[in-house]
């Protein structure tokens, strides 16, 4: 059965995404590949900065969250 979340996705993929070197031109640190997507929440109630708070959620993951509920915890 195929992953059925984003989250289930980059789970399946983590631990070989972090065993490989990122290639030459692609080294960056991850707040600054974050700041590459686009914010599209309304600026009215926006609290916290997008590439802080999709850190966040990447560390959750990679520490084996596997839900929104516990991304969120």
């Amino acid at each position: 059965m195929a992953p059925s979340s984003l989250i289930d996705v980059l789970a399946v993929h983590a631990d070989r995404l972090l065993d490989e070197p990122l290639p030459g031109q692609g080294r960056a640190n991850l707040i600054t590949a974050l700041t590459a997507v686009p914010d599209r929440r309304d600026p009215r109630g926006v609290v916290h900065a997008l590439p802080p708070a999709l850190a966040t959620a990447v560390a959750a993951v990679l520490t084996g969250a596997r839900s929104a509920a516990a991304v969120a915890e």
